[in-house]
């Protein structure tokens, strides 16, 4: 278990120059960065919190182990797990094994890399790769569940951006306003992973993989 940075974002964008400033004082910040003609929000929450740690110690394990920061993984078969930044909305989909999502196919669709549409029907059942930077987190989500997919793996678009102690948050829509606030969350998990995952997951078509937390 670790602490972990939360971040809301979306689009494209390099949110290292955040992640690499950890915040210790400060419960929760929130920042707007322009990049690429999308707004991004990015959430930085404390690292600390010594006094709110401290008291998990005088509780039975079985309740502190529900306040304490969990990591997910991308398990592929024959692969080594990869760490991965989860999504705020993902917690909905774990079960008590600590599964966010069941073991199935990965499907990679080049000719819809940044999941600016829905998937063909290859998708349904499967778990989605699709690249970080064309759509929001949110939008990637919704189009996984749109077209029947169990979960998304987006993957990160610039090396130097990867940070592993940030969360995936929904965007605010200033358009819609309080409607995008009130509005379901995804209902299948998403995880965010590096961008030396992508030769691998482009080519691993067919393969069984799953999300986990622990």
């Amino acid at each position: 278990a670790k602490a972990t940075t939360l971040i809301r974002s979306g689009g494209v964008g390099r949110p290292w120059d955040i992640c690499r400033g950890a915040m210790t004082t400060v419960h929760e910040q929130t920042l707007a960065i322009f990049g690429g003609g999308r707004q991004r929000n990015l959430t930085v929450k404390s690292r600390g919190e010594p006094l709110f740690r401290g008291w998990l110690h005088f509780l039975p394990e079985t309740v502190s182990d529900l306040f304490r920061n969990k990591v997910d993984f991308l398990e592929v078969e024959g692969e080594i797990p990869i760490a991965a930044a989860s999504a705020d909305w993902s917690w909905r989909s774990l079960n008590t094994d600590g599964e966010l999502c069941k073991s199935a196919v990965l499907h990679f669709d080049a000719g819809n890399l940044g999941a600016c549409r829905r998937w063909g029907p290859e998708a349904r059942g499967a778990l989605v790769v699709a690249e970080r930077g064309h759509v929001t987190f949110e939008q990637m989500a919704r189009r996984a569940e749109e077209s029947g997919a169990v979960g998304v793996v987006i993957v990160e678009n610039d090396e130097r951006s990867w940070c592993d102690d940030i969360q995936m948050c929904r965007e605010f829509s200033r358009i819609e306003g309080i409607a995008s606030i009130l509005r379901a969350p995804p209902r299948v998990p998403a995880v965010l992973v590096p961008m030396k995952a992508m030769g691998m997951l482009s080519s691993s078509n067919g393969v069984r993989a799953r999300i986990v937390r622990r």
